[in-house]
């Protein structure tokens, strides 16, 4: 068993294991969790949701979207 947030090892791990994961939503400044297991790999962005809850100014938040968008298309 392997936990991780990282989507490069996640996708290095995937052919030799299962995925799965939790998912959550952001709202009211909280996490809400429906605590069932879902099957592969989680696709939200929850941390940049946070983000942008908290008032960071937009051209962080874009950063981190356009990062994390160029990610997941070299690593899938």
């Amino acid at each position: 068993m392997v936990a991780t947030h990282d989507l490069e090892l996640a996708n290095l791990l995937s052919p030799g294991y299962s995925l799965f994961h939790f998912s959550e939503k952001v709202e009211n400044e909280g996490y809400v969790f429906d605590y069932k297991i879902k099957t592969g790999l989680l696709q939200t962005k929850n941390a940049i949701r946070l983000l942008e809850l908290f008032g960071y100014p937009e051209v962080v938040i874009n950063s981190a979207n356009q990062y994390l968008d160029s990610r997941r298309n070299e690593i899938n």
